[in-house]
């Protein structure tokens, strides 16, 4: 008696789980070896820290009005 195995019908979306994942790894082993891509990331960042931080100027408006010396 033998037993015939049915084929199992893969997910067509677990492929890109995989290509995901090694698009990950690939940007960040760009990210290690390249010098200009690290620079430019880091420019990008201080830019928009740049651009969200309001705390300067919170406190320069708000001064008067605190308790602390």
């Amino acid at each position: 008696m033998s037993y015939n195995r049915q084929p199992v019908a893969e997910d067509p979306m677990q492929i890109w789980g995989a290509v995901g994942v090694l698009l990950i790894l690939l940007l960040f082993v760009i990210w290690l070896f390249l010098p200009e891509v690290v620079y430019a990331s880091c420019l990008i960042l201080h830019t928009l820290w740049g651009l969200v931080d309001w705390g300067h100027f919170i406190t320069m408006q708000h001064h008067d009005t605190t308790c602390l010396p």
